[in-house]
């Protein structure tokens, strides 16, 4: 059994790795994200995994949440990605 995200509307199932990088997004929406600091995290031993095992990761969690927001995590490339808060969420004064 895996994993579920509940959004508005949708219910996604997570993969493992999507289930470590999502409390990582959540609380911390507009913060960057470098790709050092995601595979470090990902993979916390001293020999990180190649860089594009990081894309292997995000775009299919991309894809999942797409479908609630297609903004939510944006990529700046090739540096960094930054989750945003959703489209229809009111900012306060």
């Amino acid at each position: 059994m895996h994993p579920t995200l509940h959004l508005p509307n949708h219910l996604l199932n997570l993969t493992p790795n999507d289930f470590h990088l999502i409390p990582l997004f959540l609380p911390n929406l507009q913060r960057l994200y470098t790709r050092e600091h995601l595979l470090h995290l990902l993979s916390p031993i001293h020999y990180p995994p190649p860089t594009p095992t990081l894309h292997i990761h995000i775009h299919p969690l991309r894809k999942k949440v797409a479908q609630a927001d297609p903004y939510f995590l944006q990529t700046l490339y090739p540096l960094a990605y930054k989750p945003t808060p959703p489209i229809n969420q009111s900012k306060s004064p």
